[in-house]
């Protein structure tokens, strides 16, 4: 790899930890969108992620290939949310180290035969588990709040899709390598199967970050099952794959959720 890639890979390694910005807490029905229904009641969910990566997109688009080294990535996170009123829930998630708390709220405000939009808000707190300095933190030691649409278009009972807009921003600005605009866009189709108890899933996602030196994008596929055979819970189950990016890395993943219904 010459000097010039290897360069670009430094500031792209600093700067890929971006994306852990979206809204969380709420809840939805398939894998990468919310949807538009606040829950009556409450939700229990841990959910098991690992991803892998050893190839990243660069300033045109190109992968580097044959790194040396190969990242694997694995966590968990904990969310519950509950249904405090008719048309709005709040939930909150937080990963197993409790580095970063996140807090959020869904609000119904529009249902017609087929379209329903609901808005979402929430903010990412930065809690503890590291060491940072606090003249010049990184993008993980702050806090960040956002905004967001939630759209759903119900077909019928068995095929919907649900499609998400965000845009996030952070408490403090005037830091080195914060970006100035952050935009995430999420679909998913689903469709039932087997008198109803099997969810086939088909989402894909884009994220888009600009700081003042650089801009990062990518698109993700996101495939999956969601299984649910009992009353009280479900179980999901997907895989990610990056498909095209500028100045990210280029990951794959698998995730397994199970989610509890507290009546």
């Amino acid at each position: 790899m010459n000097p010039t890639n290897l360069i670009l890979l430094f500031i792209i390694l600093i700067s890929s930890q971006l994306g852990i910005g979206q809204i969380a807490g709420i809840s939805g029905s398939k894998i990468s969108a919310f949807s538009y229904d606040p829950i009556p009641n409450l939700e229990f969910e841990p959910t098991f992620n690992i991803t892998r990566s050893n190839t990243f997109w660069d300033e045109n688009s190109d992968r580097f290939e044959d790194l040396d080294s190969i990242t694997i990535a694995s966590s968990l996170c904990w969310r519950i949310t509950y249904g405090f009123m008719e048309n709005l829930e709040v939930g909150f998630s937080v990963p197993s180290d409790f580095s970063t708390g996140g807090l959020g709220i869904k609000a119904y405000l529009y249902g017609g035969d087929i379209f329903h939009l609901s808005a979402m808000a929430g903010t990412n707190i930065a809690l503890g588990n590291r060491t940072y300095d606090k003249n010049n933190p990184s993008p993980d030691d702050l806090s960040s709040f956002g905004l967001g649409l939630v759209g759903s278009l119900v077909f019928n009972e068995k095929q919907s899709i649900d499609i998400n807009f965000q845009t996030q921003d952070y408490f403090k600005n005037d830091v080195k390598g914060i970006p100035t605009s952050a935009y995430f866009f999420n679909a998913d189709y689903g469709i039932r199967r087997l008198n109803d108890n099997l969810l086939l899933i088909l989402g894909s996602g884009f994220q888009y970050y600009k700081t003042e030196n650089i801009e990062q994008s990518k698109w993700t596929l996101y495939p999956g099952i969601s299984i649910e055979f009992a009353k009280n819970y479900l179980i999901v189950i997907n895989t990610s794959f990056d498909f095209a990016g500028k100045n990210i890395e280029k990951q794959s993943g698998f995730s397994l959720s199970l989610t509890t219904i507290w009546e």
